[in-house]
């Protein structure tokens, strides 16, 4: 027994004689311990975390009624605290404001996008497809993500009024309800009224959920840092 504090007495006394040992063995728990803080925020004083004001900009060359109708929703007061929205009519500086990394994303809603989902009045078709452009900003992942999931939802929920507006029509001429040749008035009646319906009416909202006062906190630096100063005691 008195070999092994020997030798342990000589180890500690050889690590005390080396100066840049010493430095290490006491300051870099500290950096990384202090590192660790800022990384996960456990420094910071504010306590609330999630996405807000998520900057981007919306380029509408739409003539038709569903372009105003994406435009509404990104300015609606459901989606006030989560995006903040600008018009510009510009696709090339909206596109710009992303590769200088100032905004997350451009939405860019082509010419035609309404006359593509509605039918024409006279013909009952409607016209060529016409996608809408969503310019991510791939240094922002998470908030272009997040821009990206309400277009498609708002472009799902078109889709579903146009769908429907076809079995609506078909169903009435199976019924001898309309005439046929009153199918592409009626269609494109049908169809505008839906899809605005759908687009207008169902509202994307977002849930708050506040954590009560008795709730635990988990601390990731109260977590790691015991962790992290066995590691050094034990290879120091």
């Amino acid at each position: 027994m008195k070999k092994i504090f020997l030798l342990g007495w000589k180890d500690l006394t050889l690590a005390f004689r080396d100066r840049a040992a010493i430095i290490l063995m006491l300051l870099a728990p500290f950096v990384l311990t202090l590192g660790l803080g800022l990384v996960t925020g456990s420094l910071s004083g504010g306590s609330s975390s999630g996405l807000s004001a998520i900057p981007l900009v919306l380029v509408n060359q739409d003539q038709g009624e569903l372009g105003g109708e994406l435009v509404s929703l990104f300015q609606s007061a459901d989606l006030a605290d989560l995006v903040q929205p600008q018009l510009s009519a510009d696709p090339a500086a909206a596109r710009k404001l992303v590769d200088d990394d100032q905004i997350a994303a451009a939405i860019l809603i082509p010419a035609g996008f309404s006359a593509s989902i509605i039918p024409d009045a006279a013909s009952g078709l409607s016209g060529p497809q016409v996608d809408i452009e969503i310019y991510a900003n791939p240094s922002r992942p998470t908030s272009s993500g997040i821009v990206e999931s309400i277009v498609a939802q708002f472009a799902n929920q078109v889709e579903l009024g146009r769908v429907g507006a076809q079995v609506t029509v078909s169903g009435l001429l199976q019924s001898s309800l309309i005439a046929p040749q009153d199918a592409a008035r009626v269609g494109q009646q049908i169809g505008a009224s839906q899809a605005q319906n759908a687009a207008a009416g169902q509202r994307i909202t977002l849930n708050g959920v506040e954590a009560g006062s008795a709730a635990p906190e988990f601390n990731v630096l109260a977590y790691m840092a015991p962790g992290m100063a066995l590691m050094f005691l034990m290879y120091t």
